[in-house]
C-alpha cells in the first residue's frame, strides 16, 4: 500500500514540474542497493583466488587436472610439494572414491561435511 502511495506522489510531483527533484530522489533510493551490490562483489572477487580448491567439495570425482591448479597455487605460496607423491595420492584417492562409494553415498558424505 505504501509503495502505491509513493508512486502516486512521484507521478504527481512529475506533473507539477519537479522532474529534477524526483530524479534525485530516485537516485538516492537506488544508492543503498547499488552500494550493497558493490560491497558484495568486492568481497566475492577476493574469493576467486581460491577457486582452484573447488574440487575438494567432491561434487564430482576429481582428476589430476582438477588438482594440479591447486598444487601450483600452493607452490606459488612457497609450500614444497613432491609432484610424484602428490600425483600418486590423487590417483589413489580417485580410485578410492570410484571403487568404494556409490554416487549416492558420495553425495550424502559431502552434503554432511
Amino acid at each position: 500500500m505504501y509503495v502505491l502511495e509513493v508512486k502516486r506522489h512521484i507521478a504527481q510531483k512529475l506533473t507539477e514540474g519537479y522532474k529534477d527533484e524526483v530524479e534525485k530522489f530516485l537516485t538516492e533510493v537506488a544508492n543503498p542497493y547499488e552500494r550493497c551490490l558493490e560491497y558484495l562483489n568486492k568481497w566475492m572477487k577476493q574469493l576467486e583466488e581460491f577457486s582452484c580448491f573447488k574440487w575438494m567439495s567432491l561434487s564430482e570425482i576429481p582428476s589430476w587436472g582438477d588438482v594440479e591448479p591447486c598444487v601450483e597455487y600452493l607452490i606459488s605460496r612457497g609450500i614444497h610439494i613432491d609432484h610424484a607423491k602428490c600425483f600418486d595420492q590423487v590417483c589413489n584417492f580417485k580410485m578410492f572414491v570410484e571403487c568404494c562409494l556409490s554416487d549416492e553415498e558420495l553425495t550424502n558424505c559431502t552434503a554432511n561435511a
